[in-house]
């Protein structure tokens, strides 16, 4: 069962579970361009980085309960971005999925995974 809260009198469930802090706003970012509210009441526990088990800093993700299958659709897009790791062409080097540019030697991603 989704966790639903209750917030400005509407309802709200959670659609993911975000490791830490700047990944929860980059999510909120990216789903505020596509029009779609997400707050996420934990951010409080940044200050405890460095201080408190990994675990305790993950954040909640809440979208309006409307959103729900929109947000996961969203979600499932972005974590298959997030697994493309590609090769470089030139030194054959992996790289994650948000490097454009090679971290070795500094070739441009040439498009293919491969």
């Amino acid at each position: 069962m989704t966790k639903e809260i209750q917030w400005r009198s509407r309802t709200w469930v959670v659609f993911y579970r975000a490791g830490h802090q700047i990944e929860a706003q980059l999510i909120r970012g990216a789903f505020q361009q596509q029009g779609l509210e997400v707050m996420f009441p934990q951010s409080f526990l940044s200050g405890g980085l460095g201080e408190l088990p990994g675990a305790v800093l993950e954040q909640e993700l809440f979208c309006q309960k409307q959103d729900f299958q929109l947000a996961r659709n969203l979600i499932t897009e972005y974590e298959k971005k997030r697994q493309l790791d590609w090769y470089c062409s030139t030194c054959n080097e992996v790289n994650g999925s948000s490097f454009d540019w090679c971290w070795n030697c500094q070739s441009a991603h040439s498009g293919n995974n491969s």
